[in-house]
């Protein structure tokens, strides 16, 4: 199918990177995405955005129904995941668990204080990973598919558990050959960038791009796409007017390179939607 006939008019279409699904689910936010939605005629996401929609949201969905169903209360899931599961702060530590601990309220937030409680929690867990990553859809006009990835689409549920890539089942390599042009643009605008704007991630990207200018293949590898989700996102918002986001240092970078007005959702749901760059 011709990805272009998808292609709206720039002044009126906004392009959503993976943080805003996953912020959806937080608190407070809903209505802000929402409100700023409705000031477009038009939006899509790309196929990358539902693999890590899939890969953040639905393992601990999973993780949650499956203590559930164990527990049979939801105050002995919340005591298990808040206090059992608790590790200590140290120097160079990342906590495993924190990532479990901070989502567990936002998923399931409206089914405490219910007399119905582990109802309510079980019957919204059991939506969650019925819909799956197809829950992108309800906020986009159109997902764009040009990496093809046979992982971001999966079918998941209370009883199938979401699976992370393991070996390469995409076009990633002809996707980066076809815009080729446009991601040595990304290569070249963090090469310029000042130091105060220079990520890990940026670092990453401006060496895959050399790496793979040379053999595309190496981005066939599902420990090595993930180095370039950014570049992979952004570059299917090309011909978009504006792009969403709520992780700003990348976009701050790669979003003139595609002339395009960036859009940021604060971290707190309470602060506006800011503009952080207009071209």
């Amino acid at each position: 199918m011709n990805e272009s006939k998808y292609r709206p008019p720039s002044s009126t279409s906004v392009f959503l990177d993976t943080s805003i699904f996953i912020s959806s689910h937080r608190y407070g936010f809903k209505k802000t995405i929402k409100g700023t939605l409705k000031g477009f005629q038009w939006c899509g996401t790309a196929s990358y955005a539902m693999l890590e929609y899939g890969n953040n949201i639905l393992p601990l969905a999973f993780y949650y129904y499956t203590n559930l169903k164990e527990t049979g209360d939801l105050d002995k899931t919340a005591d298990f995941i808040f206090h059992r599961l608790f590790s200590k702060k140290r120097k160079n530590f990342r906590d495993p668990h924190q990532k479990r601990r901070q989502w567990f309220f936002s998923i399931l937030r409206d089914s405490f204080g219910k007399d119905d409680a582990l109802r309510r929690a079980k019957a919204s867990l059991r939506l969650l990973l019925r819909v799956g990553t197809a829950y992108i859809r309800k906020y986009c006009d159109h997902v764009h598919d040009g990496i093809k990835c046979a992982y971001a689409s999966q079918e998941v549920g209370p009883e199938k558990r979401w699976k992370r890539p393991s070996k390469a089942n995409c076009e990633i390599d002809k996707f980066f050959v076809g815009k080729q042009k446009l991601f040595g643009s990304f290569r070249d605008a963090i090469l310029r960038a000042p130091s105060s704007q220079f990520t890990m991630q940026l670092s990453d990207i401006a060496d895959l791009v050399d790496k793979a200018s040379h053999d595309p293949m190496i981005l066939r590898d599902c420990k090595m796409c993930p180095r370039m989700a950014d570049a992979l996102i952004a570059a299917e918002s090309e011909g978009y007017g504006s792009f969403f986001t709520q992780n700003f240092k990348e976009s701050d970078v790669l979003c003139p390179a595609l002339r395009q007005t960036l859009l940021y959702l604060s971290q707190d749901p309470d602060q506006p939607v800011a503009t952080r760059y207009t071209p």
